[in-house]
């Protein structure tokens, strides 16, 4: 994501108390370490779903992790 979204992504870090935010030159990155963040990822969504296409893009990432 662009560097303007790093207050965004630190916020997300912090509430959800998972992964870690990376601010570079020209980007920002959110990082989830460990699989136990991960499902807790899974959990999230899966209560509170995405109203865009990007849903289908977790339903995607979502199966292929469970492969």
């Amino acid at each position: 994501m662009h560097k303007d979204d790093a207050l965004m992504l630190n916020f997300i870090a912090q509430k959800l108390n998972i992964g870690s935010v990376r601010v570079g030159n020209h980007f920002v990155s959110y990082t989830i370490h460990d699989r136990t963040g991960l499902l807790k990822i899974f959990q999230f969504l899966d209560e509170t779903p995405l109203n865009t296409t990007k849903n289908l893009n977790y339903l995607a990432f979502k199966k292929a992790y469970y492969l």
